[in-house]
């Protein structure tokens, strides 16, 4: 079946017959005026398959299986100069008078083929008839449409038109008079009371947006406060509760909220809620903070930790002796991987003592080192050098640099 469930834009009017035309150029946009051309046309279906039209005589009907002509040959149309000398248009016509297996409001194709235009195929869609095709209008080019439904719901006019083309009784598809308009000469509707003059109509409300009105009782109308409470005093009752804590005077002169134990910690606030930009200068003072509090920050702050080296010979035998210091406090516990290196500062060169493991010796006053080979790891007189100092302590790895100056 022709698809009738999808307009068309280019439409046709149903008519007792219909007349193709097209324009046809060669390759270099010249009129073409020669050669045959030949109309074929396709209805489309609903699952967007075509039928072709056969145009064989006795047939003239559209089909699914092999037509016994497809083709119709156009006819190339020439029309007369100012001189009376006849002149080639480019357009060809083909005349289809029997239309009788069109279908209303289905969509068709007509393709025309000239084996000597560019494109050598040429595709048109258009619609036949329908709404948009056959639209009727008066002699002064007005529409001319009989109303049957009205938003969706069949109406009726009858008994007549007012001045301005009002009907003076609306009627509903069943007969029934629904409203009821005075003439033209009188605007209000007649049925209204006559102490109004403004021109409203009372009414008594029925149906409410397709759904029956509830009923206007009681000291408020039934719908206020939906759907939150279902009333008024519901929604102002639950504003009440969320204001109730709220000082006497808020936001106006800045009144103290007193907040309770524990109303405010660490998990209150997320990462990098306050910074140090959020506090002006001098916003919080010493007086502010109370002992215990000052007492832990200070015990929340990070251990500090700090190394010292101290250079001294035995013979040709060069001791460094190195102590670790936390929070300013010698430590000999909890280091591991205890290491110096030694390197002149003044004449950067190769390292006097390299990565050397220090040992703690039993001692209970720091970490020595004694050079190994007094020919290569002997300070020089007079040259500063930079000792870098590594070990893992606490469990992490801590680097320290120090200068150690040798004496002319």
């Amino acid at each position: 079946m022709g698809a009738t469930g999808v307009k068309g834009i280019d439409v046709r009017q149903t008519a007792n017959g219909l007349i193709f035309r097209a324009s046809l150029k060669n390759s270099s946009g010249a009129i073409l005026a020669t050669g045959t051309t030949e109309l074929r046309l396709f209805e489309v279906q609903d699952d967007g398959s075509l039928h072709v039209f056969d145009f064989y005589a006795s047939t003239l009907d559209f089909t699914s299986g092999t037509p016994s002509d497809d083709e119709a040959e156009m006819t190339k149309r020439t029309h007369l100069d100012d001189g009376g000398n006849p002149r080639e248009t480019g357009i060809w016509t083909y005349k289809l008078a029997d239309v009788s297996k069109f279908v209303k409001g289905a969509i068709y194709i007509a393709q025309v083929t000239n084996s000597g235009a560019s494109p050598v195929d040429q595709e048109r869609e258009f619609q036949f008839g329908d709404v948009e095709g056959d639209l009727a209008v008066t002699d002064t080019d007005l529409l001319k449409a009989d109303a049957e439904e009205w938003a969706g719901a069949q109406v009726l006019l009858s008994s007549g038109m007012a001045g301005s083309n009002v009907p003076l009784v609306a009627h509903t598809n069943d007969g029934a008079a629904k409203v009821t308009l005075a003439s033209s000469t009188d605007k209000q509707p007649a049925s209204l009371a006559t102490a109004d003059v403004t021109g409203n109509l009372p009414a008594n409300v029925v149906d409410w947006k397709g759904a029956t009105a509830p009923a206007m009782t009681g000291d408020a109308f039934a719908r206020l406060g939906a759907p939150a409470g279902d009333s008024v005093s519901a929604d102002i009752a639950g504003i009440h509760a969320k204001t109730t804590n709220l000082p006497a005077s808020p936001a106006a002169v800045g009144s103290a909220m007193t907040l309770a134990t524990g109303a405010i910690t660490y998990s209150t606030f997320g990462s990098s809620a306050i910074t140090s930009g959020a506090f002006a200068t001098d916003a919080i003072s010493a007086a502010a903070l109370s002992s215990a509090a000052v007492a832990k920050i200070v015990a929340g702050q990070a251990d500090v930790y700090t190394a010292k080296v101290t250079r001294g010979r035995n013979g040709n035998t060069e001791i460094y002796l190195v102590n670790w210091f936390k929070n300013g406090a010698a430590i000999l516990a909890s280091i591991t991987d205890a290491t110096i290196t030694v390197m002149p500062v003044t004449t950067p060169a190769s390292p006097l003592i390299s990565a050397a493991t220090l040992n703690a010796d039993g001692l209970a006053y720091g970490y020595l080192y004694y050079s190994a080979d007094p020919s290569t790891e002997k300070s020089a007189a007079g040259v500063m050098y930079g000792a870098t100092l590594s070990a893992v302590i606490d469990g992490d790895t801590r680097t320290f640099p120090w200068g150690v100056v040798k004496d002319a």
